[in-house]
């Protein structure tokens, strides 16, 4: 980033933030507060941007032990018996004018999570951010932008999708446009319960081909999307889109849930595997 796009970068570890906003005791609130002291110091030629959370996190913020992946603290909701009121989320870091604070308010500055937990993670995500920006990596398919749309809840996610569809290809005529709904394909009975082969197809054909943007709307959980797992950790692994990586919108439940230390979800190992990876989720 300095090098590209001309930006000043302070690297920081949480344990000397640590012990200069909360008393060495690990703490997320010394985290925001040390974002919110430069914030409230800048100038308009000279203003915080962005803040890079290099390091997984968990919900438990307080035990040490080894498996632990509290790397970076978390901020949890206080609800945590409510599974729609119950969540995670970095934007406590981003709320930072003097009326705002929690989960409430706009966000101030872009904030970004890699969650990695080894040397070898870390370097493998680094150099597929670098990649994406590499002469290889550029090609046509950064034109097209692919909405994905459930077939659940009388059909709000589909018509989601597609009222998003229908602004890009109104607003933004140069970029194609790729719907997949999942109601436009056959679904398929089986012991296993309901699926659809074809959307699996497409969307993984649309992967491999390259998009932009890959942007689905519905339900999911930390195995998958939709009920009927039109992707799955199989789909992930089978992905050979090296040089052709998309922006990966989901909005969806628990998708890309990365604080959960007994095991890892879907969109958090989409980030990290080597087959398929998507530049931010």
């Amino acid at each position: 980033h300095i090098k590209s796009d001309n930006l000043a970068i302070e690297v920081v570890t949480p344990g000397q933030i640590f012990n200069e906003f909360s008393s060495g005791a690990p703490d997320v609130a010394a985290i925001r507060d040390f974002v919110k002291m430069i914030y409230d110091r800048g100038t308009p030629e000279n203003l915080i941007k962005y803040l890079l959370l290099f390091g997984d996190g968990s919900f438990d913020n307080i035990s040490e032990h080894e498996n632990n992946t509290n790397y970076i603290l978390t901020y949890q909701s206080e609800n945590s018996l409510r599974p729609t009121q119950s969540y995670v989320t970095d934007d406590f870091f981003g709320l930072l004018d003097d009326t705002e604070g929690g989960s409430d308010g706009l966000i101030d500055i872009g904030i970004g999570r890699l969650p990695v937990t080894t040397d070898e993670e870390a370097q493998e995500i680094v150099d597929k951010i670098t990649r994406y920006g590499n002469p290889e990596a550029m090609g046509d398919w950064r034109n097209i932008i692919c909405f994905i749309g459930d077939d659940e809840d009388n059909n709000i996610h589909m018509r989601d999708a597609n009222t998003l569809a229908t602004f890009i290809d109104t607003v933004y005529p140069s970029f194609n446009v790729q719907k997949i709904f999942l109601d436009a394909y056959p679904q398929v009975s089986s012991p296993r319960g309901e699926s659809y082969p074809e959307v699996n197809t497409a969307l993984n054909n649309r992967i491999n081909s390259g998009a932009l943007i890959i942007n689905y709307t519905g339900h999911g959980n930390e195995r998958g999307l939709a009920h009927e797992q039109i992707l799955s950790m199989d789909d992930i692994s089978s992905w050979k889109n090296k040089n052709r990586l998309p922006l990966f919108i989901t909005a969806t439940c628990e998708f890309s849930r990365f604080d959960d230390l007994d095991r890892k979800a879907d969109g958090e190992i989409e980030r990290k595997t080597s087959a398929g990876e998507k530049v931010i989720l």
